[in-house]
C-alpha cells in the first residue's frame, strides 16, 4: 500500500486540490461543462475562479 505523502504532486493532483479551493456553486458548473464537453467554457470558468480566489 503507498501511502499518499509518497505520491508525487504531478500537474494533475495540483490542478485537482486547485480546484478543491474553489466555491462548491463553481465546482459544479465547471462538472457540467465537462460533462456536456465544453471543455473552453470549463477551462475559461476554472481560470476566472482562480483569478478571483487570487485576490482575496
Amino acid at each position: 500500500m503507498i501511502s499518499r505523502e509518497s505520491v508525487p504532486i504531478t500537474k494533475k493532483t495540483e490542478g485537482t486540490s486547485r480546484f478543491a479551493t474553489l466555491p462548491l456553486q463553481l465546482q459544479l458548473q465547471i462538472k457540467r461543462y465537462l460533462q456536456l464537453g465544453d471543455f473552453r467554457a470549463a477551462k475559461a470558468l476554472f481560470d476566472a475562479g482562480l483569478n478571483s480566489e487570487e485576490k482575496h
